[in-house]
């Protein structure tokens, strides 16, 4: 400043420093207050963080917004004091970032209020909403036994749930008692949630950047309202997986049957009653048209939010699980072996809810049931009933339509007697659970085109019960499999989705072919077996010739009639909302050559979807030009990866050649370069999505130095 020809020993200037903001118009004073960011300059040495700015709750049409009484914040109107403290509104769920300094990485918090749309102002939108997809449609507990709606509340404010109609009078008595001592342990609405105890679960976000900004995407639910969601994809790509794992479905499925009372319970707005960590609420900010807010309390879409659920749910009934209560998630069940004994675990698991202040959604509750739908399937004291989704394979089977599919006469009764079969195998109880100590007896089928199993046990009669059973299609290199490899196939796709069973059973395998001989007998085992083999070495599993066709009939129907590929992605929950469904990026392949006087070497180097590197080196032993080792050299990297059976695959090569005669831009000339290249279309035809590129040497050089390496110790 001295250079500048100010003069520093001025008692003015220490004693009046300048001005630090331009004064503003009463406009921008006016957008400012509204919590808008108005661009102001900052001059002088003695500048100071600004003070929290204020909102003014107004009510703007066509949008209402709602307030309840709370002793943190006051509220002010234009031009008038403070109200007492009693009459001020409660800040609820979400607070706003001011956006000036959420981009230089720090942020204020300025309370406000919760804003709800009613269904009257609905027509007054100016944009029109999609209807929401089917996975977020929220729907009652579906439950076999008819219900009957009761009332908690009093006259003038009405409480619903609802009870098993099949109760007594006596019974439906004790009941509505029951719950009217626990009514606490419910919340009808967003208000009644006051959250877990930070001490019992708090939601953490490990990232690696100080703040994120996320977008909205609002939807519209089948009852009109509006649901909003946050894309968090970008976040989430920045968390580290939580490992804490979740129960197996199937299990505690098994451990809900042969119980003659049941009540069904679902968390109200689950994730939203634990609270986010204070120092990570900045990063799960959004951006809307009136400024940028963040959540409070866990929000869903988060990576890792089910798991830090489930931890909260294991802290809060751990004595109580697996004996009086299962729990997957916000899912609860309440079982009892006698029926005179339901009220007692009930009161037990209700006094827990309370006392941890974890709040059920009324309306998704059933009590005194007999059966139920449980992580989606028919839960029953006679057994599992499984849902009418999972049997899509056996009802939607379509009748013979043309002469190779009906080689004698097609009639009524066949119709008849093929819909006696469908009612037959589709009869509930399909399902029940192991009897422990008793082997398990696994049937397995592979056709052209798709593969199936049934996994069944003999009961206390030796009757043969069916405990499982799935079928899927086959994809990409799998169509290509020899009859032999594709029955290891199937054998292999029932260990991996019936792994919790084979591991506490010995199981005996019925076929008619022994696909445990042909893995383990072969002398060099490629990458694809070795991989097999490593899966089956855990198991029990003997092979027995298959001398009756009770089991293998299903097992062969299932796999002549499977479920489409696809349908695994909505096979667990099909009923439950799903907010985010995470895509790995494709692998990666890098590949080059060196050469030599007696030879050449190649290099080849796959990076996984979490950017695992998988180096290999190979040694040519004829001598050969460049190109011909670059296609050598792409030729065992496509090998590596058809063995792996990678889905997708991007492969990165310095040769322009051999890259634009692969993607069909050059035409091969030389004749002793067309048969590597008619051989790489051929592997590459195997791999369901395969993209090649061009990359510069300075991008390659992971693979260029393995192929120098190799070249060095040959």
């Amino acid at each position: 400043m001295a250079r500048a020809g100010g003069n520093l020993t001025k008692d003015e200037i220490h004693a009046k420093p300048p001005v630090t903001l331009p004064v503003l118009t009463p406009e921008q004073e006016k957008l400012r207050n509204e919590g808008q960011w108005i661009n102001q300059g900052r001059l002088g040495l003695d500048y100071q963080k600004q003070k929290p700015i204020k909102i003014y709750t107004a009510q703007v049409k066509p949008v209402k917004i709602t307030t309840k009484a709370s002793t943190d914040v006051h509220q002010v109107s234009a031009g008038q004091t403070p109200t007492e403290k009693k009459d001020a509104p409660k800040p609820v769920v979400i607070y706003t970032l001011r956006a000036a300094i959420a981009r230089a990485h720090a942020y204020d918090s300025v309370m406000v209020n919760h804003i709800s749309i009613t269904d009257d102002d609905q027509e007054e939108e100016e944009f029109v909403l999609k209807e929401a997809l089917a996975e977020f449609e929220e729907g009652g507990q579906a439950t076999v036994d008819e219900l009957k709606k009761v009332d908690l509340g009093p006259t003038n404010d009405p409480r619903s749930t609802f009870l098993s109609a099949s109760l007594t009078a006596e019974e439906e008595a004790e009941y509505m008692a029951l719950l009217r001592e626990y009514r606490d342990i419910f919340a009808w609405n967003y208000t009644k949630m006051p959250g877990l105890d930070p001490r019992v679960a708090v939601h953490k976000l490990a990232v690696k950047y100080p703040s994120w900004i996320a977008n909205i995407v609002p939807v519209k639910k089948k009852t009109g309202q509006i649901r909003v969601c946050v894309d968090f994809r970008d976040l989430n790509k920045a968390c580290s997986k939580d490992d804490f794992p979740l129960p197996i479905t199937e299990l505690m499925v098994n451990a809900t049957t042969g119980h003659k009372a049941l009540s069904f319970m679902d968390g109200s707005s689950g994730y939203n009653q634990i609270q986010m960590d204070p120092k990570d609420e900045e990063l799960i900010a959004f951006r809307t048209p009136k400024g940028i807010f963040c959540y409070k309390v866990m929000s869903f879409g988060l990576k890792n939010a089910g798991a830090t659920y489930q931890r909260a749910m294991q802290n809060i009934f751990d004595d109580f699980l697996h004996k009086r209560v299962e729990c997957y998630v916000n899912d609860l069940v309440v079982k009892t072996k006698q029926r005179s004994d339901h009220l007692l675990d009930l009161r037990a698991v209700s006094e827990r809810l309370r006392r941890f202040q974890l709040k059920m959604n009324p309306l998704k509750c059933t009590f005194g049931v007999t059966s139920g739908k449980f992580l989606g399937f028919i839960v029953h004291h006679r057994g599992i009933e499984i849902d009418l989704s999972k049997i899509d394979a056996i009802q939607k089977m379509p009748e013979p339509k043309n002469v190779s599919d009906t080689p004698f006469e097609w009639d009524e009764s066949c119709r008849n007697a093929l819909n006696n079969i469908k009612a037959y195998l589709t009869k509930p109880p399909v399902l029940v659970a192991p009897i422990v100590d008793k082997p398990l007896l696994l049937y397995i089928a592979a056709q052209e085109k798709s593969v199936g199993a049934l996994l069944a046990q003999c009961d206390e009669n030796n009757k043969e019960r069916s405990l499982y059973y799935l079928s899927r299609t086959l994809v990409g290199a799998e169509l290509n499999y020899s009859p032999i490899e594709k029955t290891c196939l199937a054998l292999i796709f029932a260990i991996q989705k019936l792994r919790h069973y084979l591991l506490a059973h010995s199981t005996n395998h019925i076929s008619r072919a022994d696909p445990l001989k042909y893995i383990m007998s072969r002398p060099i085992l490629s990458g694809r077996l070795a991989k097999w083999v490593l899966l089956l070495s855990e198991f029990e599993i003997n092979f027995i010739p298959q001398r009756v066709t009770k089991g293998q009939a299903l097992a062969n129907f299932l796999a002549d009639h499977p479920v489409p590929a696809e349908w695994e992605l909505t096979e667990e929950f099909p009923d439950e909302e799903i907010f985010l469904v995470e895509v790995l990026p494709p692998w990666e392949m890098y590949f080059d050559d060196a050469s030599r006087r007696n030879g050449a070497v190649t290099g080849v180097l796959f990076v996984s979807p979490k950017r695992d590197l998988l180096p290999y080196s190979f040694v040519l032993t004829q001598n050969c030009s460049n190109n011909e080792a670059e296609y050598q050299a792409i030729l065992l990297g496509l090998g590596i990866a058809v063995e792996m059976l990678l889905p997708q695959l991007n492969i990165y090569d310095d040769s322009t050649l051999v890259i634009k005669q692969l993607t069909g831009e050059f035409k091969v000339k030389k004749l002793e370069l067309e048969p590597l290249w008619r051989h790489a279309g051929e592997l590459l035809a195997q791999i369901s999505e395969a993209s090649l590129h061009y990359v510069p040497r300075s991008e390659n050089g992971p693979a260029d130095a393995l192929a120098g390496i190799a070249a060095s110790l040959a």
